[in-house]
């Protein structure tokens, strides 16, 4: 008998579909509260680009000396670095520097698929470890990069409620 296939998934077009919002305060990051993502900040009209929130896990060598095939196992998980979103600047300063400046605590809510209740998300626990002005963006409209830094293990495949 042959092995079950994976279920045909209903493939979309991220773009205008994904929602990125920022939230305060979550008292539980496995559980976020329709109230505590209402209370949150919508940022996903101002992304210019949203890099790394990856976890990785580095592998370790642990092959014997006689051994004829190399050994490895999984070591701690670890979100890669940097984590970083980058922003569209406003030429009157009322942007993204307001809501988050460095030093910020809070959470990260990625709605993959939007926020629709019964989908799945991702809450990151994070804090901005920096927020600057690309300077280097000179060709494209004005830029802010934040940074995180993820302060616990983030919590995935989460139900939006």
């Amino acid at each position: 008998m042959p092995a079950t296939p994976l279920t045909p998934t209903l493939r979309y077009l991220p773009a205008g579909v994904r929602k990125y919002n920022w939230l305060t305060a979550v008292a539980s990051k496995t559980a976020p509260t329709r109230a505590e993502i209402n209370a949150g900040t919508d940022l996903t009209g101002e992304i210019a680009a949203v890099n790394g929130f990856e976890i990785v896990t580095p592998v370790f060598d642990v092959t014997a000396f006689g051994d004829l095939f190399s050994v490895t196992v999984p070591g701690i998980p670890v979100a890669s670095d940097p984590c970083e979103i980058v922003f569209y600047a406003s030429s009157s300063s009322a942007d993204v520097r307001t809501v988050l400046p460095a030093g910020t605590a809070g959470f990260l809510l990625f709605l993959p698929e939007g926020d629709v209740s019964g989908q799945k998300c991702e809450v990151w626990p994070v804090t901005v470890r920096s927020m600057f002005i690309d300077q280097a963006a000179l060709d494209v409209g004005g830029q802010i990069r934040v940074q995180f830094a993820v302060t616990s293990a983030p919590a995935q495949n989460v139900t939006i409620p």
